[in-house]
């Protein structure tokens, strides 16, 4: 469906559309999302890593 839409767009629309896709990302801040979730992957992995075993379950 997305690759549909994006062959439908014209040139025009096509910058509008990277433009548009370039103020969400610097609106999400992804280095702030990375810093709130590396924690958790490193915490996951030094418990698989000690543990020995790692458990789907409790991740979702």
């Amino acid at each position: 469906m997305v690759i549909y839409l994006l062959e439908s767009l014209s040139f025009e629309e096509m910058g509008s559309f990277a433009k548009t896709i370039r103020a969400w990302l610097a609106l999400s801040r992804p280095p702030f999302h990375i810093v709130g979730v590396l924690p958790f992957i490193l915490g996951s992995v030094l418990a698989w890593w000690l543990g020995g075993s790692f458990r789907w379950e409790i991740l979702a």
